[in-house]
C-alpha cells in the first residue's frame, strides 16, 4: 500500500503526517520551522522524510505554505 507524506510549513512550525490511501492518518508530529534560511528548511524536511522511507512506501510527498506565489519566479 502506498502513502503521502504531506508538509505544512508555517512561521513558528513545520507539521508533517503520513497518510494512507484511505485518508487515514497513520502518524503526525511538528517541528520549529527553521529560521536560519532555506538550506535549513530543506534539509529539515530531507531528514524527516528520510526517517519516514524506512517505515512506509512513500507515492506522494506534498507542501503547502502560506503566502502568495510569483507567477514569473514561481516563488512563495
Amino acid at each position: 500500500m502506498s502513502n503521502f507524506l504531506a508538509f505544512d510549513l508555517g512561521g513558528t512550525y513545520l507539521k508533517y503526517g503520513i497518510i494512507n490511501e484511505e485518508g487515514v492518518i497513520l502518524e503526525k508530529g511538528k517541528v520549529k520551522t527553521p529560521q536560519s534560511g532555506v538550506e535549513a528548511l530543506i534539509s529539515t524536511i530531507q531528514s524527516i522524510t528520510e526517517s519516514f522511507k524506512m517505515k512506509y512506501s512513500l507515492k506522494q510527498i506534498a507542501l503547502s505554505a502560506p503566502g502568495a506565489v510569483d507567477s514569473k519566479t514561481g516563488m512563495i
